[in-house]
């Protein structure tokens, strides 16, 4: 095939062809910096632009043009499949924004990727890192893909054994857009707060079925004593409660993909769909999603007011009987339990003494070793 010209444009390079189209080779920036010594190195990325590209694909078609960021880098001839390599997006304000790494901590939201050794090439999709959802709900027409990065910097960090190496990234917009940068960035900006409520209305779905875990558990404790009797009138009422408000923020009945078909969606999926519509724009949110994240704030707020006073009144209810029964407690991360009594308990266990006290929003647990003259002091809901 005969190449009839070459062009180095933006540290990219062009070729034409008699009559078999252009081809480009994206991102120069390797061959520039690329040294002998082959260090472990991170490359200068070129600019990425935020925009929308079609293409076809199949059988002969040439690899698409990069609809994201270029990440190019050098792992040394003697790495191994078992080291870790970890990658950090930040945004502008230095906010962590997306993880990769070759050994995932999930609880990190830390996407697994692959490398190897010698030359990488890694496309970030400009998208952050998705909401923290309960695993196995299921949504009715949600991505759940994290914000979509705006016009502006970033930073890289890449990780190998004890080196960080880092370099300063930009994305643009694409020129022909009516939009501005501004536009883009408020996008972002709603996108985000409107990711961050569905995670707190998650954040109560795993705390109410933790709650009825733990007093399903405490009861069960309390049977095999013999201690049941008030146990179980007042696990009634607070299962009664939280499976209320479970099944209005969540359709608990979803159980695969194909069932929001079949049952209606709840509170959380109205989030979840909020997040796509905005994070879909390439312009300014529209002022149907602004008022519909105004409406639908009210309604989180009213929820977890409601959650607070449960946890205030029927759930200390439940509490101060299972302390007087002494056999255990439901504990709430995160939340603030309100105690208007004082309350102490000393259980002679053996050589051990352990001391309880509730008071004014505080909870402590202290645990005093005579022989060892040892004291510890567990804060657990402040």
């Amino acid at each position: 095939m005969p190449i009839t010209d070459l062009l180095v444009k933006n540290k990219d390079l062009v070729l034409s062809t008699q009559g078999r189209s252009f081809w480009i080779l994206d991102n120069l920036n390797p061959v520039y910096e690329l040294k002998n010594d082959k260090q472990f190195t991170l490359f200068q990325p070129s600019i990425a632009y935020r925009t929308q590209l079609g293409g076809f694909y199949g059988p002969g078609a040439p690899t698409p043009a990069p609809n994201g960021a270029l990440i190019d880098f050098y792992l040394p001839d003697d790495f191994t499949e078992q080291e870790k390599v970890t990658l950090q997006l930040y945004d502008d304000k230095n906010n962590l924004i997306r993880m990769y790494s070759t050994k995932p901590d999930q609880s990190l939201k830390e996407t697994e990727w692959k490398v190897q050794k010698g030359f990488n090439r890694f496309q970030w999709d400009l998208y952050t890192s998705g909401p923290a959802i309960t695993p196995g709900s299921y949504f009715s027409m949600a991505s759940l893909q994290g914000a979509r990065y705006p016009s502006g910097t970033y930073k890289i960090k890449l990780s190998y054994k004890n080196q960080t190496l880092e370099r300063t990234g930009e994305v643009r917009r694409d020129p022909r857009w009516k939009c501005s940068d501004q536009d883009l960035q408020e996008a972002y900006r709603l996108t985000n707060e409107a990711a961050s409520e569905l995670e707190r209305v998650h954040v109560w779905v795993r705390k109410i079925r933790s709650m009825r875990e733990q007093s399903a558990a405490i009861v069960e404790k309390a049977k095999r004593i013999g201690k049941e009797k008030t146990l179980v009138d007042l696990k009634a009422k607070l299962d009664t409660k939280l499976k209320s408000l479970e099944d209005e923020l969540i359709q608990t009945r979803h159980q695969a993909g194909q069932d929001p078909i079949n049952y209606p969606p709840k509170f959380d999926d109205q989030w979840a769909w909020l997040v796509d519509v905005i994070n879909g724009q390439d312009a300014k949110p529209t002022q149907g999603c602004y008022d519909l994240f105004n409406d639908l704030k009210k309604q989180s707020d009213l929820y977890e007011s409601d959650f607070q006073n449960f946890v205030n009144t029927e759930l200390k209810l439940f509490n101060e009987e299972v302390l007087k029964l002494q056999v255990g407690l439901i504990i709430v991360e995160g939340i603030k339990l309100i105690f208007i009594n004082f309350y102490f308990h000393c259980f002679n266990l053996g050589e051990k003494v352990i001391q309880l006290f509730i008071k004014d929003n505080l909870f402590f647990i202290i645990k005093i070793n005579y022989h060892q003259q040892f004291l510890n002091i567990f804060i657990l809901n402040h």
